[in-house]
């Protein structure tokens, strides 16, 4: 493979797409796949940033007004219940209290310093703040577009749409969910290693790790990346001499972490570490959720095996999280927004709680790695269908159980296991389309070398 294909492919930078059937499309072609469009994409078809971002902000407004309506007149409320322990933590933090007084409240201090403005103000303000995170998001992945994959402006306009306008992130943000923020610092530390700002990506990822301790999960994938000069040398040299880019990312990341977490720890001791990141270590949920797991919990824990049967029932999750974050970290580190990308989805798909807002963890990736893969509309369409069947098969007996009383813990569990199923034959397929591009690419570039000496 030509040195300057590995190299443009590592930090993402594809000019073209590839057609299925292995001609290479042009830039407009892509996004012509995108919108299920023959040809080039239409002069009437083409978007302006500013466009784009006015609709997004009016369907937001819509959605907010709709919850207002639906929170007032619904026994289903639109508001997600995480909005309001925000908000009371924010009240006890307004009082000079622990904000972790208020009960389920496992997140940082700083996202209820930030809704201080619930009370002060007006209860709306995290809402707005969350779609604000929104817009930023998709600003930053429309400059990584621009500036890493060298797309055009309407190109990149048409791609960032995957992320304005899927109805997941729409609904997420305007319930009051505060994913939005993780997205938008996770899609920074992405641009800003893909534009060689490495001492500004510790910076972002250490307070990515401050909000959220899931991205501890790309710290391998980044390592690996970053010690890319090391690429030829013996696995040890690899893995154990750190280069002068490795040091640069760690040494902010671990001093504005560590200092943040003494600042946690000497505002709120003991329980706030307790809560906002040793708790997920052992965390066992046997409500109901979208995980494979939560029925064996349910069983464990009204069967009341032995403890140590309970523990290792607890940590068989973890152990197949690492395993396959591992996996894919060694396979896909060179290209880092599908390499977080797969880490995340399969981190969900394992992970011992799963509900909806964690699909935005890896939704956050589809705008920039969309126009890497090698796919038609109608395997796209169909992915999208039958990831959406997935949930709504397991939303309806969840809804019966819930608002119902009817006890249909067994049909909740058999619809986790068939969303698993789903999100693994997603995940292939993915995989497959990503490598049917990579080696289309290879092609062309061999082809390209062939052409010059001759």
């Amino acid at each position: 493979m030509p040195e300057l294909t590995k190299g443009a492919l590592s930090t993402g930078m594809f000019n073209s797409g590839t057609d299925p059937k292995g001609g290479v499309l042009l830039k407009a072609e892509v996004n012509s796949k995108l919108f299920g469009l023959p040809g080039v994409v239409s002069d009437q078809m083409r978007c302006s940033l500013g466009g784009v971002l006015l609709m997004s902000v009016v369907l937001r407004a819509c959605l907010f007004l709709y919850g207002l309506v639906q929170d007032a007149h619904s026994e289903v409320k639109y508001t997600d219940i995480d909005y309001r322990v925000f908000t009371d933590a924010a009240r006890y933090m307004s009082n000079r209290r622990s904000p972790y007084l208020r009960e389920t409240y496992r997140y940082t201090p700083f996202l209820a310093f930030l809704m201080l403005p619930n009370v002060l103000w007006t209860e709306h303000f995290g809402k707005i703040l969350f779609c604000c995170f929104d817009i930023l998001t998709a600003l930053v992945m429309y400059a990584h577009l621009r500036d890493v994959y060298r797309l055009g402006k309407s190109d990149s306009a048409q791609w960032v749409c995957l992320w304005l306008f899927n109805p997941l992130t729409l609904a997420i943000s305007t319930r009051g969910s505060a994913e939005s923020i993780m997205s938008f610092l996770l899609s920074t530390l992405l641009y800003f290693l893909a534009i060689d700002q490495i001492f500004l990506a510790g910076v972002v990822y250490a307070f990515s790790i401050i909000f959220k301790i899931y991205p501890i999960i790309y710290a391998l994938p980044i390592y690996l990346f970053l010690q890319k000069s090391h690429e030829r040398d013996h696995l040890f040299v690899r893995l154990f001499i750190p280069t002068f880019k490795s040091l640069t990312f760690a040494f902010p990341a671990a001093v504005i972490l560590f200092r943040l977490v003494l600042l946690t720890y000497q505002l709120y001791g003991v329980q706030a570490l307790n809560e906002t990141y040793f708790y997920h270590l052992y965390r066992k949920d046997t409500k109901h959720n979208f995980s494979v797991f939560f029925y064996m919990f349910y069983l464990t824990d009204s069967l009341h095996p032995d403890w140590w049967i309970q523990e290792f029932v607890n940590y068989i999750p973890l152990m197949l999280q690492c395993l396959s974050v591992t996996a894919i970290s060694f396979k896909f580190y060179n290209y880092l927004p599908f390499c977080f990308f797969l880490s995340t989805y399969a981190f969900v798909n394992l992970n011992k709680v799963c509900t909806s807002q964690y699909f935005v963890w890896y939704l956050t990736y589809l705008p920039l790695i969309a126009p890497h893969l090698s796919m038609s509309v109608y395997t796209a369409v169909s992915l999208a269908v039958i990831w959406i069947a997935g949930q709504l098969l397991w939303l309806f007996p969840a809804y019966l159980l819930e608002f119902r009383g009817i006890n249909t813990f067994e049909l909740i569990w058999a619809a986790s296991l068939i969303f698993f199923l789903i999100n693994n034959y997603i995940l292939r397929t993915l995989v497959i389309c990503f490598q049917s591009s990579f080696k289309q690419r290879e092609l062309d570039a061999e082809r390209r070398e062939d052409n010059k000496v001759k």
